[in-house]
C-alpha cells in the first residue's frame, strides 16, 4: 500500500495468521476521501456538476468509501479518518482518491454606492474551484467588471457585482428638429419623464 504520506503503515498480526489494517489517512481540508471513484463519476456531468439528488449523491459517497479487492473489504470511516481492513494475507495496492467537497457561494448584486439590488444564495460549486458567476440584466443598470472567487469550505464565499446607473439619451422630436435632451437642460424643469 502506498500513500503520499511520510507515515509508515503498520499492519497488526492476527491469531489466524492474517493481518489487519487501521490507517489514518492524511487530511486535506476541503476534500472528501473515496476508495472507489467510479461510483462518484456516475453522479456528475461532463463539467463535474452533481446531476443527482442530494440523497442519491450521499448514497454514492457511502458506497465509494468501501472497496473490495481480492476478497478483502477496505472501509474508510469519515468520523475517524481511518481506513480499516481485516484478513490481509499479502501485499495489496489500494488507491485513495481525494475529491473536492460540494460547496456553495452567494452572489450579491449591488449599486456602486452599496445599495443591494439582488442576492442569490446557495449557488452550487466545488470547494477550491472558481465560481461561475454571471451578471444579471437589471433594468436601469449595467454591470461593472468583476472577478470570480475561489469557493471556500464554509460557504462564506461572496461574489459582489457592482452596477452603475445605465446611461440613457432621450431624444425629443419637436418642430421637425431633433433636440438632444442634455443640450436642452433648461427644459427639464418644464417636462416630466417616465420610463
Amino acid at each position: 500500500m502506498s500513500a503520499h504520506s511520510p507515515d509508515e503503515i503498520i499492519l497488526t498480526s492476527q491469531s489466524d495468521g492474517t493481518y489487519s489494517l487501521d490507517w489514518e489517512v492524511p487530511y486535506i481540508k476541503g476534500y472528501n476521501v473515496a476508495l472507489d471513484e467510479e461510483l462518484l463519476q456516475l453522479c456528475l456531468d461532463s463539467d463535474n456538476n452533481v446531476i443527482v439528488s442530494d440523497e442519491e449523491h450521499e448514497k454514492a459517497w457511502e458506497k465509494a468509501r468501501i472497496k473490495t479487492i481480492e476478497g478483502i473489504t477496505y472501509t474508510y470511516d469519515v468520523k475517524t479518518n481511518h481506513i480499516t481492513a481485516h484478513g490481509l494475507t499479502k501485499d495489496t495496492k489500494i488507491n485513495v482518491y481525494y475529491r473536492c467537497m460540494q460547496g456553495n457561494y452567494t452572489i450579491k448584486h449591488q449599486t456602486v454606492d452599496g445599495k443591494t439590488l439582488l442576492i442569490q444564495d446557495n449557488q452550487p460549486g466545488r470547494v477550491g474551484a472558481l465560481t461561475t458567476t454571471k451578471a444579471v440584466d437589471i433594468p436601469g443598470y449595467s454591470a461593472r467588471l468583476f472577478s470570480q472567487q475561489v469557493i471556500k469550505t464554509n460557504g462564506a464565499t461572496v461574489v459582489t457585482i457592482s452596477y452603475e446607473t445605465a446611461d440613457y439619451c432621450i431624444i425629443l422630436i419637436h418642430w421637425r428638429e431633433i433636440i438632444l435632451l442634455d443640450q436642452m437642460l433648461n427644459w427639464m424643469n418644464l417636462l416630466t419623464f417616465k420610463i
